[in-house]
């Protein structure tokens, strides 16, 4: 689809209504500027740089200025400055309409958070909005509630795959500046926009669990799947126009579980497989300490980069578009380091039972999915084969695939076993044996 059509289509998730040239008019705002400290004021460390932001911004957004407040050091221990409360009045009794307060960073705003919010909120009821040109702030959510309506609403913000919308905008999406985080195309499909391109849900039915999971070999399409309703039975197909690919649904199901049984482990041999997974949990659990501290380190880099970066800014030194672009990426580059240090903070209150658990259900891969609905055999797929599946059509069986490392890493220590009878315990296995990062996870919903 080419980019142009995504546009057409993108337009459907703008905000506010489409304005013709006589319905458009220039929005109303003021501008707030303080300092917090007297250090602040003799350094010069704000002011002249909060107004000079700030009617950038209302410059590029189009907005009318009607008044400047503030522009002075304050020592009040409330936010019933002189300043401030002028601001309020001329806000409120101004005959144009003043629909924006805009203000250098919240902090800014407000001395205080609980005020800050308390004003906000007062000031949202007359239609008065406080815009933090610096920072991508809200002042009217200071929670999040999320019912489960919210979640259609997400799913449909174009902000995800790189686009802008806001009632502001009329009735238009506009390409933003951010980086997108999903490809349009990948955002029309999950929006169900994209059906007239060969887009289509994926129904659920457990009687074709490998449905999409699976691809062709050769061509790398993937298999979908139909009922022959005469017959009863299902087949799996490529479901694309000069490809014909049919397969029945009960011989791939045959060959999938055939692929399970070169994972599958003696179940005489789980106690040592137990034992030997434990030391590997406690090596691993020695080395995510020193990748915490890693990560710690590199969080507090970010940290320190991002406070010269506004310090700079602050000063004049860096230009609000430099600004705002660096900012970007640096709230990026800290929450992708936040999510990892998370996950290596992450720890079981019980291993052994895990492990325990793991070696069960390693012991019995084809019965355990033979016995799922839909939902679990696809939970199950993706556990073993993280990649999916590629069947060749040519030898009737599945490719060599990429496999979940700690069942791959069980069927290898559990075929070392059968070699030698004799082994009673796995001392000849390295007690330091690591297993690669791919999850102890076996499918929770079995």
């Amino acid at each position: 689809m080419s980019h142009q059509n995504n546009e057409k289509l993108l337009k459907q998730f703008a905000k506010g209504k489409g304005k013709t040239l006589d319905e458009i008019s220039i929005q109303n705002c003021v501008i707030y500027t303080r300092v917090s400290s007297k250090e602040q004021m003799d350094t010069n460390q704000s002011l002249e740089w909060q107004k000079k932001y700030c009617m950038e911004y209302a410059i590029k957004n189009e907005l009318s200025i009607k008044g400047y407040f503030g522009g002075t050091y304050e020592s009040a221990k409330s936010d019933e400055r002189k300043e401030f409360t002028r601001m309020l009045k001329f806000v409120k009794a101004s005959k144009e309409k003043i629909s924006f307060i805009l203000v250098y960073s919240l902090d800014r705003f407000s001395r205080t958070g609980d005020s800050a919010i308390f004003i906000a909120s007062e000031l949202k009821k007359t239609g008065v909005n406080i815009m933090a040109v610096t920072q991508p702030i809200d002042t009217n959510s200071h929670a999040l509630r999320l019912p489960k309506q919210t979640l259609t609403d997400i799913f449909r913000n174009p902000f995800y795959c790189g686009f802008m919308s806001h009632n502001l905008l009329n009735g238009e999406v506009v390409k933003g500046r951010h980086p997108a985080l999903i490809d349009e195309d990948l955002f029309l499909s999950a929006n169900q926009l994209k059906k007239t391109d060969g887009f289509k849900v994926n129904k659920a039915n457990d009687n074709l669990p490998l449905k999409r999971f699976v691809r062709d070999a050769e061509n790398g399409l993937p298999f979908t799947g139909y009922i022959v309703k005469k017959k009863g039975l299902y087949y799996y197909k490529v479901n694309k126009i000069g490809v014909k690919i049919n397969r029945s649904a009960q011989l791939m199901h045959d060959k999938f579980k055939e692929l399970l049984s070169n994972y599958t482990i003696d179940e005489n041999h789980i106690e040592p497989l137990k034992i030997q997974l434990h030391y590997t949990w406690e090596n691993l659990t020695e080395t995510n300490t020193s990748d915490k501290k890693i990560v710690s380190l590199k969080l507090n880099e970010v940290e320190e980069e991002f406070y010269n970066l506004r310090k700079r800014h602050a000063v004049g030194l860096v230009s609000l578009d430099i600004y705002e672009e660096f900012a970007a990426e640096m709230e990026l580059k800290k929450e992708k380091l936040l999510e990892q240090y998370e996950k290596l903070n992450e720890t079981l209150s019980n291993p052994l039972e895990l492990i325990h658990f793991t070696c069960k259900l390693a012991a019995n891969l084809a019965p355990v999915w033979s016995s799922g609905d839909y939902y679990q055999k696809q939970t199950f797929q993706n556990v073993l084969f993280p990649q999916g599946l590629a069947y060749d059509t040519k030898i009737e069986h599945y490719r060599t695939p990429v496999v979940n490392s700690v069942f791959a890493y069980m069927a290898d220590a559990s075929m070392d076993l059968r070699e030698n009878k004799n082994r009673t315990s796995l001392k000849a296995i390295e007690k330091s044996g690591s297993v690669p990062g791919a999850g102890l996870e076996p499918a929770q919903s079995q």
